[in-house]
C-alpha cells in the first residue's frame, strides 16, 4: 500500500523526540520574543504565549498571533503578560546587555528583563539592583544560571556583549548552553514515560526599540539551536 501523501494533502512533519517536547512561549513584545517564536515556528514546534489585551490588533498581527497560538490576557499592561508566561514556563531564557568595558549590565537593559529575572528568583516583579550583580557572565561559558527559590522554573541567562548581535548569532558557548538544557530537560522528562508531558520555555530579552537587529538575530540564534537538535 503507497504512503505516498493524496495530492492536496499536508503530509505531516515529524519531529525528532526531542524537539516535540517543548514548546516556545513569549508575550511577543517586539524584540527577542518575536524572534524565538519565529524561529520555533519554522522548526514546527510548538508554539504558544499570553499577550496583553488589545495587543495584538494594535500590532496589527492578528493572523501571525493566532498561527503561533497567542492569547490576549484580561488586562493591558505587561507585567501580567509576564507572570502568567512566567508561571507557565519550565525553563526561562532571558537575553541580556552587557557592557564589558565596565562590566555591568547596560544602561537600557530593558526594565521588563529584569523584572522578569527577579519574579523567576525572589517572586517579586521589581528592577532588583544585588540580583543584577549575580547574573553576569561566567568565565568559562559566558552564561548565567540560575534556579528560582520558590519552585520557579529554571533560568539560563545569555548576554549581547556591547551591543553586537551579530556576536551574540555566532556565539557557540550559547549554542552548546541552549542545547544542552534542553538535552537535559529532555532526558529528565521521559525516565519516568508514565508522567512524560510537554515541557514550556519562555524566551525574553531586548526590544527593537533597545537594540536593533535583536529580533532577526534571535530569530537565527535559535535557527542554529533547532538545527543542530533535529537529529536527536
Amino acid at each position: 500500500m503507497s504512503t505516498e501523501p493524496i495530492v492536496g494533502e499536508i503530509a505531516p512533519v515529524l519531529l525528532p523526540p526531542l524537539l516535540q517536547t517543548f514548546v516556545f512561549r513569549s508575550g511577543w513584545g517586539e524584540g527577542a520574543d518575536r524572534g524565538a517564536l519565529r524561529a520555533a515556528k519554522k522548526a514546527n514546534m510548538g508554539t504558544e504565549g499570553i499577550v496583553p489585551k488589545g495587543y495584538l490588533k494594535k500590532v496589527g498581527m492578528e493572523e501571525e498571533g493566532a498561527a503561533l497560538n497567542l492569547m490576549e490576557s484580561e488586562h493591558s499592561g505587561f507585567k501580567t503578560k509576564d507572570m502568567i508566561n512566567i508561571k507557565g514556563s519550565d525553563a526561562v531564557i532571558l537575553i541580556m546587555r552587557w557592557d564589558s568595558k565596565n562590566q555591568k549590565h547596560q544602561d537600557g537593559v530593558g526594565r521588563g528583563t529584569q523584572q522578569c529575572a527577579n519574579y523567576i528568583y525572589e517572586s517579586d516583579y521589581s528592577v532588583n539592583e544585588p540580583l543584577l550583580k549575580v547574573l553576569s557572565p561566567h568565565r568559562e561559558t559566558l552564561t548565567a544560571g540560575l534556579f528560582g527559590s520558590r519552585s520557579s522554573p529554571e533560568l539560563l541567562v545569555l548576554f549581547v556583549f556591547d551591543n553586537d548581535v551579530e556576536r551574540f548569532v555566532g556565539q557557540e558557548e550559547y549554542h552548546r548552553a541552549v542545547c544542552n538544557m534542553l538535552r537535559r530537560r529532555y532526558k529528565n522528562n521521559v525516565k519516568d514515560m508514565e508522567t512524560f508531558c510537554c515541557e514550556n520555555v519562555m524566551v525574553g530579552g531586548p526590544t527593537e526599540e533597545t537594540l536593533p537587529g535583536i529580533e532577526l538575530g534571535v530569530e537565527r540564534f535559535f535557527d542554529k539551536v533547532f538545527e543542530t537538535l533535529k537529529d536527536e
